[in-house]
């Protein structure tokens, strides 16, 4: 290629890098990204045993799933497994006695929901930040 069609070329490229921003339309575009519908739970579970989580919501239990001893978890819940008013959470443990409850806890989808379980079941607590 002659030097002359290499400029040619640069020019050309040069043009449509910067007339391509441009082609954009100035009307922004309507976010139509999705309400959540649900939250988010991360269960840090700082017992040995592990633990089986659950949602009761007016007076329903729905399994949550299970988290590991010394372990944390991360569960997307649906809507239908804190409902529309307030829920607790609990966790019993697998092969021992006992429960760790948040208490009641209101929360809105889109949230995220920190369950700490500890040693001693009755010192577990909830926070939503």
């Amino acid at each position: 290629m002659h030097s002359s069609s290499r400029s040619a070329v640069s020019i050309v490229a040069a043009v449509l890098l910067s007339v391509a921003p441009g082609c954009r339309s100035a009307t922004p575009e309507p976010s139509e990204a999705p309400a959540p519908q649900g939250l988010q739970l991360v269960v840090h579970n700082n017992n040995f045993l592990d633990m089986a989580v659950w949602a009761v919501s007016n007076g329903t239990p729905a399994r949550i799933g299970t988290v590991t001893g010394s372990s944390s978890r991360t569960f997307a819940l649906t809507a239908s497994m804190f409902g529309a008013s307030e829920f607790d959470l609990l966790a019993t443990p697998i092969g021992g006695s006992g429960r760790a409850s948040s208490g009641p806890l209101v929360v809105t989808a889109g949230r995220t929901v920190f369950f700490t379980i500890e040693p001693q079941l009755a010192l577990s607590h909830a926070i939503i930040p």
